[in-house]
């Protein structure tokens, strides 16, 4: 990006290292892990629009700890999970960047994993975060609505996956059976079937 007429370049990154998410034919996402950066190609120009790096640089090799996380677009705005707290154990913040800047999502309310489906997002939290044992819920947010709906509540095993549905598995204890859940956002159910003990 071009440095404003007066200031010296302090910061370089390397684009191989960066993650293109377009968000139409010509303006993209470039997830730069300590800048969200909106670049919009038929003009030659872009800008930060998530500037992260002070936290990162903070913690020296920990930084990649701190930062953006996963993400994905849905309609014209890439969503993204971000850590800024000094507590990694509290979880990841919901954000959501576009044309008209960068904003955090849900007060705050964090997260361990973000899935970006087709038709939404799928993002999962522990319910006690002190408790290294706590199950986590699992919440749909989709395309166009400003309100989470959890979907599900237990221990699911990733990656979460999509077909016409989306499909995670479940465990319980070792020894019990694996479990296949399937959620159809369009009708707001859950099925489930299980795979047996292997």
């Amino acid at each position: 990006l071009p440095c404003p007429e007066g200031e010296t370049v302090t910061d370089v990154y390397g684009l191989s290292d960066s993650t293109f998410h377009w968000l139409d034919g010509h303006t993209a996402i470039l997830d730069c892990h300590a800048w969200i950066v909106l670049y919009d190609f038929a003009a030659d120009s872009g800008r930060i629009l998530d500037d992260m790096s002070g936290i990162v640089k903070r913690h020296g090799r920990f930084g990649i700890y701190y930062g953006s996380r996963e993400g994905g677009v849905l309609g014209n705005t890439y969503y993204y999970l971000t850590c800024r707290q000094e507590d990694l154990t509290s979880g990841y913040t919901l954000w959501a960047a576009d044309a008209s800047g960068a904003r955090k999502l849900f007060n705050g309310q964090t997260f361990w994993h973000l899935f970006a489906a087709k038709d939404g997002l799928v993002l999962a939290s522990t319910i006690d975060p002190t408790n290294p044992e706590s199950d986590s819920r699992v919440w749909y947010l989709g395309t166009g609505s400003t309100q989470l709906r959890e979907i599900w509540t237990g221990d699911p095993a990733l990656p979460f996956t999509e077909a016409d549905q989306i499909a995670f598995t479940c465990r319980g204890r070792p020894g019990d059976s694996t479990v296949l859940c399937s959620y159809d956002p369009a009708t707001d159910t859950l099925s489930s079937r299980d795979l047996g003990v292997y």
